[in-house]
């Protein structure tokens, strides 16, 4: 009897002493899977900065924007095609950028692609067709990791590519707070599993 009893006082104690190390230790885990998906890689001049559809508040365009206003690039080239009645989402954010300050001549618009492969693909059928030799590709932080793996296995060696996101548009820290976010990192873990099995 007391045997068992010492079993259930020790089976309790290890469970209490879990309970404990998973709280504390959930957030650091949590905090390095938002950190995994990240990938900002530092700016330099390139050809062109291609900028993914796929965000609803303006952020990718406003971060696309900016390094167009430091001179990383003269030319935007808008890739993706969602349908929003009789535009696209790439009219739209032709639209927001041109109101944001960027010449009409400086927009290159690609509107075929349906995901982030085709994005790649789509891309690189422009760069190569109009001489262009390097990119930065701006899409969401937590996206950010899957867009390099991706784009840097379609382009050719003779393109160069970096991937870059707003920092300001997710923090690694506590995104497991915000539904938004919880969603989105969910989605991206995913994808990046299937995208290693089926390179689609």
């Amino acid at each position: 009897m007391a045997h068992i009893k010492k079993k259930k006082i020790l089976l309790i104690s290890s469970l209490l002493i879990l309970i404990v190390v998973l709280w504390f230790s959930t957030p650091l885990l949590l905090t390095k899977i938002g950190e995994i998906l990240i990938l900002n890689e530092a700016p330099y001049k390139v050809d062109v900065i291609i900028v993914l559809s796929g965000d609803d508040e303006g952020q990718r365009l406003r971060h696309a924007f900016n390094l167009y206003q430091k001179r990383f690039s003269k030319k935007i080239l808008l890739s993706g095609g969602t349908n929003l009645w009789e535009e696209t989402g790439i009219d739209l954010m032709e639209m927001y950028l041109i109101k944001l300050g960027v010449s009409q001549e400086d927009i290159i618009s690609e509107k075929r692609s349906e995901s982030t492969v085709e994005n790649a693909s789509f891309s690189k059928q422009l760069l190569e067709e109009r001489g262009l030799k390097s990119a930065i590709v701006v899409t969401s932080p937590p996206h950010t990791r899957r867009v390099s793996m991706i784009f840097k296995k379609t382009f050719s060696s003779k393109l160069k590519v970096l991937v870059s996101g707003d920092p300001s548009a997710f923090q690694a820290k506590g995104w497991w707070r915000n539904p938004r976010d919880r969603r989105v990192v969910i989605r991206e873990c995913f994808q990046i599993v299937w995208y290693l099995m089926f390179r689609d």
